[in-house]
């Protein structure tokens, strides 16, 4: 493969192939992949708009919400969404489950290298590890949602 290619659907499929994912290639500007992650496996939706320049990512997994969860589960996810530097999490109860959400708008000629591709899912993947254990204990209904994120997420100030 070259080093960069202009549909990051495509770099998305060579890189499935090196690191043996399950995948579905759609169209030449769909690609579903099957992403391991700590807690779950994620679907990966991937999609390009040429015309639009617009490389969109949603990672979803299922979700089943205890009787009466809701509330704290959607101020858990505005929480979570606040904390998140990459993309934003959406619960759709149509389909109980909950979808990570991630575009990138590229440049028109703009090459997606293979590395740039690699380090996008790695680090969705690594967003939604950090946050389903908070998710997790929101939609159990068993703390509020403040404290299902202090619970699970601890986040570091400075380095050692």
């Amino acid at each position: 493969m070259n080093s960069g290619d202009r549909n990051p659907v495509t770099v998305a499929e060579f890189l499935a192939v090196d690191r043996n994912w399950q995948f579905k290639r759609w169209s030449d500007d769909e690609i579903v992949l099957a992403l391991e992650g700590q807690w779950k496996v994620y679907s990966a939706s991937l999609f390009w708009s040429e015309p639009c320049g617009i490389f969109l990512i949603e990672c979803s997994f299922e979700i089943d919400l205890a009787e009466g969860s809701a509330p704290e589960f959607l101020k858990t996810l505005n929480l979570a969404n606040s904390r998140s530097w990459l993309g934003a999490f959406a619960y759709r109860d149509d389909q109980d489950s909950v979808v990570y959400s991630y575009r990138l708008a590229l440049e028109e000629e703009t090459e997606v290298s293979y590395r740039q591709v690699e380090r996008v899912l790695d680090t969705i993947v690594a967003d939604c590890d950090r946050f389903y254990p908070s998710l997790d204990l929101a939609r159990l209904g068993m703390l509020c949602a403040e404290d299902s994120l202090d619970a699970a997420i601890v986040d570091t100030l400075g380095n050692a």
